[in-house]
């Protein structure tokens, strides 16, 4: 049905296969091991459900309930709920103030291991805040918005 590429030990393989059917056309007898990413593929799909810990054993961080939302916007009221996460934008007298007030954000986010997603337009830094892993808004996010707000 396919011709073999030469020399590669591998089978041709047309573009409408699935990933898991291409890491099955290896020749039988061939004497190449899977690759990396094949090794991978399989382990995820045999891979146990997620436990609520991250790769160094800490819990994870929880959604919260749209009501505990509300309540924690109003200890940060210059902060906005936008889609699954809280953002504010800050205005600076240049370039220079709004790179200090990243570096100094920096490492406070660093230190709680949460880090925002930020734009900088000369002047101005917009920060988004959202626990990507959890899929929306935690206790971290709001906790690193009062911090910021003290830094501001």
């Amino acid at each position: 049905m396919f011709k073999g590429q030469a020399g590669t030990g591998y089978i041709r393989k047309p573009e409408n296969h699935s990933s898991r059917e291409r890491f099955r056309t290896m020749r039988r007898g061939c004497k190449q091991r899977p690759s990396n990413h094949a090794k991978l593929l399989r382990g995820y799909l045999r891979r146990e459900p997620e436990s609520n810990e991250n790769e160094k054993g800490k819990p994870m961080a929880e959604l919260l309930k749209p009501e505990t939302v509300q309540v924690l916007l109003d200890e940060v009221p210059k902060w906005k709920l936008g889609d699954n996460n809280i953002e504010r934008t800050f205005e600076f007298d240049g370039f220079q103030p709004a790179i200090e007030f990243v570096n100094r954000l920096a490492k406070e986010a660093e230190g709680m291991n949460h880090h925002p997603d930020i734009d900088i337009r000369w002047n101005k830094v917009k920060l988004v805040l959202s626990t990507h892993s959890a899929g929306g808004l935690t206790d971290l996010d709001f906790m690193l918005a009062t911090k910021i707000d003290k830094l501001a």
